[in-house]
């Protein structure tokens, strides 16, 4: 397995900060040759145990997202060890889906069908190589100069190598708005999860709304829980209609997988007729 390349933190110039969480800051910085990157800075807290498991973690789950090579993926460009934080490097684009639905209102279908396109091709490459998101929702799509879409931020991802124990069994991670019925239970999830996330984040994209409503998180995290079939706005395009339903369909057992679904969606993107839901469920090959 290719390491990912490892760096001093002073060789970058931070000239901003792009965005924060809770236990994370998201840099803007300049590389010695000009490129600007973002440096995503994780805080790593609790016993030196800890710190250093979640250290090993994070470093593991950076070099197996170093190989998903897809264009729908923001890379990760280095791992950076700087003041006890562990540092994850990756481009730095222009902005995120969240802002600009915020700013110009929902995009077209066509534009919004062209990026179910890219981000269904990004889960599935991920999905393939094993590695589950668990916190796709439009605040990590990123957006380029183009308005090229790209999938970023997998620091919940799990998999097959993740470290057990750093978690606790039954604990809720991810984001209420978009979380699949079974990951707002506390159940174990899988890549139907993340296909359910995408579908309510396209869902966003194309008519500003999310499955479970405004309220606080809480609110939301009650009604995902619930296993509520989720209906579409009447606002939602007529093209994106069949592809959206079926990757909000509340049980998992009945959600295509990613690669089933991006056979459908190209129909979308090209503008055509509605596209058929396929029937592969999303832990299914495809």
């Amino acid at each position: 397995m290719p390491a990912v390349p490892a760096t001093r933190a002073p060789h970058y110039r931070v000239v901003g900060v792009l965005g924060r969480g809770a236990t994370a800051v998201v840099e803007l910085a300049v590389a010695p040759d000009g490129t600007r990157v973002a440096r995503k800075r994780v805080a790593l807290t609790g016993s030196a145990v800890d710190i250093d498991q979640a250290r090993t973690r994070l470093r593991r789950e950076a070099v197996v997202l170093a190989r998903l090579r897809h264009p729908g993926i923001v890379p990760v460009l280095a791992v950076d060890d700087d003041a006890g934080d562990l540092v994850i490097v990756m481009p730095a684009l222009v902005g995120n889906l969240a802002d600009r639905v915020a700013a110009g209102g929902p995009l077209p279908p066509a534009e919004v069908a062209e990026g179910a396109v890219t981000l269904l091709g990004a889960l599935a490459t991920a999905h393939a190589a094993g590695v589950v998101h668990r916190d796709v929702k439009p605040a990590n799509v990123l957006v380029d100069h183009r308005g090229r879409l790209a999938l970023a931020d997998f620091g919940l991802a799990g998999g097959p190598a993740t470290t057990a124990g750093l978690t606790m069994a039954g604990t809720v991670l991810g984001t209420p708005a978009w979380m699949a019925p079974e990951q707002a239970r506390g159940e174990p999830v899988g890549p139907a999860a993340d296909v359910f996330a995408l579908g309510a984040t396209l869902l966003f994209a194309a008519t500003g709304a999310t499955p479970w409503g405004d309220g606080p998180p809480a609110a939301a995290l009650a009604r995902a829980a619930s296993g509520a079939p989720c209906r579409l706005p009447a606002t939602t395009p007529s093209s994106l209609a069949g592809l959206l339903a079926a990757m909000l369909r509340p049980d998992p057992r009945q959600r295509p997988g990613a690669a089933a679904l991006l056979a459908a969606a190209p129909v979308a993107a090209a503008g055509g007729s509605p596209a058929t839901a396929p029937t592969a469920p999303a832990g299914a090959p495809a």
